[in-house]
């Protein structure tokens, strides 16, 4: 029996759409969406692959789109860091 990764996938970046609108009112600084969505994007990735059929691990149990969520959620945490301790022009 396979999952089917693409239906929670689908259920995983709809709720992170709710969740950003309902944020969207919140955010303060230019960039802190888009942070949140990259830091969403990279967790809701992480996870799901865990399921896949062709889960693949490279290092450490994770396969090659884990790393790459990994560097994506770093890379949104970066951003998000960035856009808290600039100000706004």
């Amino acid at each position: 029996a396979l999952h089917p990764t693409q239906l929670y996938s689908t259920g995983a970046l709809l709720l992170l759409f709710v969740v950003l609108w309902m944020l969207q009112t919140h955010v303060s600084k230019p960039g802190q969406l888009l942070a949140a969505y990259i830091i969403g994007a990279g967790i809701e990735r992480f996870c799901v692959d865990w399921l896949r059929a062709d889960h693949l691990p490279l290092w450490w149990q994770f396969s090659s789109m884990q790393l790459i969520a990994i560097v994506i959620f770093f890379f949104g945490t970066i951003l998000m860091w960035y856009t808290h301790i600039t100000r706004p022009a």
